[in-house]
């Protein structure tokens, strides 16, 4: 029973920092104004804006895969001086120089063929 009052008065204690945090952000004030105003001790502040830093950091952005879909598509050539275009629908193109390397264009393919 003790120790879930000590858990609740920490989360609250964090919630308060975090709040006097975001509206230093907020104010416009130096952190040492805000402090002064807020009759708050400086050195307790930096400590709970670091925390809070450090929140923020472990909140960071997450990347999740998302499968690659290329459907059915009836490719179309062009040709001009300057090399061939490859127009797959239409969202991909592929445009390959004159000089362009054949080992390359084969592996992009071959990814392609691999989609679902």
């Amino acid at each position: 029973m003790m120790h879930k009052k000590i858990q609740e008065r920490s989360a609250k204690k964090q919630k308060l920092w975090q709040a006097h945090v975001q509206a230093w952000k907020e104010s416009g004030l130096s952190q040492n104004e805000y402090c002064r105003r807020s009759e708050l001790s400086s050195s307790q502040f930096s400590y709970w804006k670091k925390k809070h830093r450090q929140q923020q950091a472990n909140k960071a952005v997450s990347f999740v895969p998302v499968p690659a879909h290329v459907p059915e598509l009836t490719p179309i050539l062009t040709s001009d001086d300057s090399g061939v275009t490859i127009f797959l629908g239409s969202d991909i193109r592929i445009g390959l120089s004159n000089n362009f390397s054949s080992a390359t264009l084969s592996k992009v393919v071959t990814e392609l063929r691999r989609q679902p």
